[in-house]
């Protein structure tokens, strides 16, 4: 597990291309509040997930990437 509070899409892309390069069998990305509540365009979201998952794929080989839901923000 790979966690720091606070990141949004920008800061987890840095993150993970900070990381060690390993192999994992599921990769599943768990945020987006940050950048729902940091007010991102869903177009700019939707380019981050793209830029994530093609880091997430070259770095660390996931046999599944799994791409979680943004939070229910209203709740």
């Amino acid at each position: 597990m790979l966690a720091v509070n606070g990141l949004d899409s920008p800061g987890l892309l840095q993150l993970l291309k900070d990381s060690p390069a390993a192999r994992f069998d599921v990769v599943v990305p768990s945020m987006d509040a940050n950048d729902a509540t940091g007010l991102c365009a869903p177009l700019h979201w939707a380019q981050w997930q793209h830029r994530l998952a093609d880091v997430i794929t070259d770095r660390f080989k996931p046999r599944l990437l799994v791409h979680s839901a943004v939070p229910p923000m209203h709740a």
